[in-house]
């Protein structure tokens, strides 16, 4: 996969590399389950695998094992040529991804629960409550830029639409935008290969899939959009002259802010990743470069105190304490993320000991590198594939000049993605195919059409008659309705406005109901998120709560569920044994119990949500 140099390489010499490569795959999977875990909401604390240590191992051994590859005599295929992403294919690319996203608008507009699909739920939610006055993070948890708050809001004010439609033309907009960012940093990487146009392709259809969530999240524009500020970063300093670096200096804290309006994680990323590379200068300047680069250095340190001041960093700091973390599994996807970095660190070992180093590419591999935490905590498919999508790109385009390799290399790329993705956004099927047939009642022209009879008997056949014929009437009644009503409703038995700690996803319009700090149990990961939660309820004790029915099971940890979980979406036959089986929500529940009543079961009046009375009230 990566060229050896004429020096012939001794069977022994190979046989201790093989082994050191297993033992240390070994030591990622196997050693951080002897370490303790702190309590969290993630996998990893209720199988007991410590991320943290894992991604300091893996890190290191890698860089082990790229060095010694490199003292072995391998090293970067390399091309005299390349292909760039001709313009046809990627409009060709960008049409089909808005097309997708206009049928996925068209079929899920009908869905009266909005929050049948989380992403754009969580979203639209936190547009409204800052329509209503509410800041971001000081209000409010938002777990991104506020940027992907203020940009669908002015779009709603802008084109005159409500909040749900803003958000949904931001979210086609990001889509196209993350395609043609996608492209441009391919053709523009100075690592030279004729398969950027087949790497672009398989890059693009793994992001792809993942438009099925809906959410702004899942476009690929918030993870292009730090390598192509590092592609502009380039272009300031590309000279190597000291105004360079001045320039430099200026533009790193600029797009850092920038950035932090977008993703906060990756803006940490790029100002790590820059400030690295910027080091460089010293080789060529010496002393000149200190004072602009140690200048840049405290501007960086003044922004990032800054944000941490307002909150930006709150539910990043939560997740790097362990929240929502997988345990790190030999899982196809994580392999192949594996074999990526390790040809992205033997690249940068040879560039580094070839005299390569100023070079973009590397400047956008430092970038990527300090978003791998972050790839390696959440290990599921979308934060693998994402959070380092510059690694895999150039691990993809090395490979692509190895002929020999491509052949087969890329359809196992294809193959795992696509397998995985399919597997990952199967949850979204229910959805689906309710918002399906929604639309498809939608468009006959009376109640006894040939579709509705139809499906009448399929679902009798399927449901029993009571609830199949139940079934049908909810779709008509969906169907016969408004696309995305504006007006607030809650059950009318209510009393005031009521706490919603579990959500609410009757409406997109949040009046009446008081959602609290979180959207549901939402990044609330620790117990401190936990502590707040109870505290919003004691400081509001005459308010009722609305509830969804089985919500006591929120409060429990079902580790044979999660297992069943990782297997689906990780493709690997999951069996460790559960160490943590506390939810750190019980302490809700519990108080929930302990101080309110049943005073209204869910049912029809109140679309499924039960209402609870403060015992205090009684």
């Amino acid at each position: 996969m990566i060229s050896a140099t004429a020096t012939k390489i001794s069977t022994a010499a190979k046989v201790y590399f093989a082994g050191y490569l297993f033992l240390s795959l070994a030591a990622v999977f196997y050693l951080p389950r002897l370490v303790p875990v702190r309590p969290a909401a993630a996998a990893s604390y209720v199988f007991g695998y410590n991320n943290r240590l894992a991604i300091v191992l893996f890190v290191l051994l890698t860089a082990i094992g790229a060095a010694w590859w490199y003292k072995l005599g391998f090293g970067i295929p390399e091309s005299r040529y390349s292909a760039a992403v001709d313009r046809k294919t990627l409009w060709i690319c960008i049409a089909v991804a808005v097309a997708v996203c206009g049928i996925l608008y068209i079929l899920t507009s009908k869905l009266s629960n909005f929050g049948y699909f989380f992403e754009p739920a969580y979203f639209i939610n936190r547009i409204e409550l800052t329509r209503q006055g509410l800041r971001p993070y000081r209000d409010f948890e938002f777990a991104y830029g506020a940027a992907l708050i203020y940009l669908p809001l002015w779009v709603s004010k802008f084109f005159h639409i409500n909040i749900p439609a803003a958000y949904y033309l931001f979210w086609m907009i990001s889509a196209a935008s993350g395609i043609w960012l996608l492209a441009e940093i391919i053709n523009k990487l100075d690592y030279q290969s004729e398969q950027k146009r087949q790497v672009f392709l398989l890059v693009y259809l793994y992001m792809l899939p993942f438009l099925v969530a809906g959410g702004i999240n899942y476009t690929g524009f918030r993870y292009t959009i730090a390598p192509f500020c590092g592609l502009l970063v380039w272009r300031a300093l590309r000279n190597g002259k000291l105004r360079n670096l001045i320039l430099g200096s200026v533009c790193v804290p600029a797009c850092t802010v920038g950035l932090l309006l977008i993703s906060p994680e990756l803006a940490i990323a790029f100002s790590l990743g820059t400030s690295v590379f910027m080091l460089f200068f010293f080789a060529r300047l010496g002393w000149k470069a200190f004072l602009p680069y140690v200048s840049m250095l405290l501007l960086l340190s003044l922004v990032m105190a800054t944000v941490n001041r307002l909150g930006v960093l709150a539910t990043l700091k939560t997740i790097g304490s362990g929240g929502l973390n997988y345990p790190i599994i030999p899982a196809p996807h994580i392999l192949l993320l594996f074999v990526a970095v390790f040809l992205c660190a033997s690249y940068l070992i040879v560039s580094l000991m070839k005299g390569k180093r100023w070079s973009n590419t590397v400047l956008l591999l430092l970038i990527a590198a300090p978003a791998l935490t972050a790839a390696m905590s959440i290990c599921d498919l979308y934060h693998v594939g994402f959070n380092v999508l510059v690694v895999w790109i150039v691990s993809l385009l090395i490979v692509g000049n190895q002929p020999d390799v491509w052949r087969w290399y890329r359809w196992v790329f294809l193959g795992v993605f696509a397998v995985s993705s399919v597997a990952t956004l199967w949850q979204y099927e229910g959805a689906l195919s309710e918002a399906a047939h929604i639309f498809l009642f939608r468009a006959q022209s009376g109640p006894l059409s040939k579709l509705e009879k139809l499906a009448e008997e399929l679902y009798i056949r399927r449901f029993g008659e009571t609830i199949g014929i139940q079934k049908v009437r909810n779709y008509q009644s969906l169907a016969a309705g408004e696309s995305i009503s504006d007006s607030p409703w809650v059950p009318a038995e209510l009393k005031g406005t009521a706490q919603v700690p579990f959500g609410y996803f009757v409406t997109h319009n949040p009046a009446q109901v008081d959602w609290g700090y979180y959207f549901t149990l939402e990044n609330a990961f620790d117990r401190q998120a936990v502590v707040r939660k109870i505290e919003e309820l004691k400081n509001h004790p005459t308010r009722e709560l609305l509830l969804p029915a089985g919500y006591e099971g929120s409060c429990t940890t079902d580790a044979e569920g999660l297992r069943n979980r990782i297997r689906r979406t990780f493709l690997f036959p999951y069996r460790a044994r559960a160490l943590n089986t506390e939810s750190i929500y019980e302490p809700l529940c519990a108080y929930i119990s302990a101080h309110y009543v049943l005073s209204a079961p869910p049912g029809p009046n109140t679309k499924g949500y039960a209402i609870w009375e403060p015992k205090q009230n009684h």
